[in-house]
């Protein structure tokens, strides 16, 4: 995926994102807002933490799907959703998803070159 490509996922999913936030009753209630997860641990295929790079920078962060839930034989995009004061923003691709686990409310990815532990956050307004 090219910056370009990266540029539009992450333009597109705002436009979905703010679409999906509308007060469609009147009620005040937003609804079907995004799932939003946090990257709890990112390993590679033996276990191991990654440690290498912008790795370390990863676990805590707040994400979307952003060409919707992972699925193999394709990418997985998220778009980051930073907290307030928080600088960390943009999207991430990984290498193919080879797998998909869910287990309640959380979900483990694992592609060609890493597997990603994610859990979906609770509280998100």
């Amino acid at each position: 995926m090219n910056d370009s490509q990266k540029r539009f996922v992450c333009q597109y999913f705002k436009e979905s994102y703010a679409v999906l936030n509308i007060d469609t009753e009147g009620d005040g209630i937003l609804k079907e807002a995004p799932k939003i997860y946090i990257i709890t641990r990112i390993t590679d295929h033996d276990g191991n933490d990654k440690t290498e790079g912008r790795y370390p920078l990863r676990i805590g962060r707040r994400f979307a799907f952003g060409l919707g839930e992972p699925s193999p034989n394709m990418i997985m995009a998220i778009c980051y959703r930073p907290r307030q004061n928080d600088d960390y923003s943009g999207t991430l691709h990984t290498s193919v998803v080879q797998k998909v686990v869910y287990d309640g409310d959380k979900i483990i990815v694992t592609t060609k070159n890493s597997i990603y532990y994610f859990q979906e956050e609770k509280e998100t307004w």
